[in-house]
Formats: C-alpha cells, structure tokens, sequence
C-alpha cells in the first residue's frame, strides 16, 4: 500500500475502536507521522479533506514536507477498507493459532470460543464464518479478488443485499 509501517491496536476498555500508529522506516524511532486514538474518526473522509484543505496543498509547489503530508492523508483514507479486507482474510488463520483472546474481537458463546476442532478444520470453520460487509463498489471488488466473503449493500434506493461465499 504504502513505505509507512501501520500499527493497529484495540484500544483497552473499548470494543471496536482501534489505535493507529503511521511510520515511515525512515522516521526516527521518537517521532510518528501520524497518530489516532479513534482510526475511524480519524482517517474518514471529512477529517482528511479538512486536512488537505487546511495547508493549501493545491499549490503547485509543494515542498517535500508537504508532499509527503498529501500522501500520508490519502493513505490513511487508502487504509479503511484495504486493512479491512486484510483482517478478513488474516482473521481464520489468527483464530486457529489463538493469537489473542477471542472474546476482545468477537461476540462469540463460550462454548463456541472452546470449541475443539479435529486437525486442520478450524481454519475453514472460521473462514467461512468471517464475513465482509460493505456498500463500496471498490471495496467489495478487491474483497471478492481476495476471496472473501461479502455482504454487498450498494447505496442506491430499493437496492439489494448481494451475498457471495468461498
């Protein structure tokens, strides 16, 4: 997607609002380019165009700095769907190696989050429950390339839902 090294984190005592840490290799170990507390807030279409609007980045010489300030926002807009996407695909395999607690990520049944699978077969099992669910027409193309699962719910009046499964 990008040189920048993105660190997401589940934000403690939330359930869904996830920490971003924006690094480009090059960026000294005591300074981020970019930090949020709430990447949903953060990285929607109204906060980066405020951003881009606010430092005049439609002038044709636009410094170096500013460059890369015009791109670390188009990035973070980039991001929403694509890590999306990525933690759909990431989400069976993450699961099967018990990675983390489940119950951070998931509204699962106790029993369900035990469950005990013969050799091979949780990996499938929760493939084919994890679901993405979108009425973006780019987002939902790049999840089927990937293999995902899809909810489609185009936003157009008397629309319809479009389910496709692997």
């Amino acid at each position: 997607m990008s040189h920048y090294s993105v660190k997401n984190r589940l934000v403690e005592g939330t359930k869904w609002n996830i920490e971003q840490q924006w690094i480009l290799p090059e960026t000294p170990a005591s300074k981020q380019d970019f930090f949020s507390l709430n990447a949903k807030k953060d990285n929607n279409v109204p906060a980066v165009s405020e951003r881009i609007g606010k430092n005049n980045f439609d002038s044709p010489n636009l410094s170096e700095a500013n460059k890369k300030e015009v791109n670390l926002c188009i990035q973070r807009k980039r991001s929403g769907d694509y890590l999306q996407i990525w933690m759909a695909k990431k989400l069976p395999v993450i699961l099967t190696k018990n990675n983390f607690e489940e119950s951070h990520m998931l509204h699962v049944r106790p029993t369900e989050r035990r469950r005990k699978f013969p050799i091979g077969e949780a990996k499938e099992w929760y493939k084919k429950r994890t679901y993405f669910v979108t009425g973006d027409y780019p987002a939902f193309c790049y999840a089927v390339y990937n293999k995902i699962n899809c909810y489609f719910n185009p936003p157009i009046p008397n629309g319809y839902i479009l389910r496709v499964q692997f």
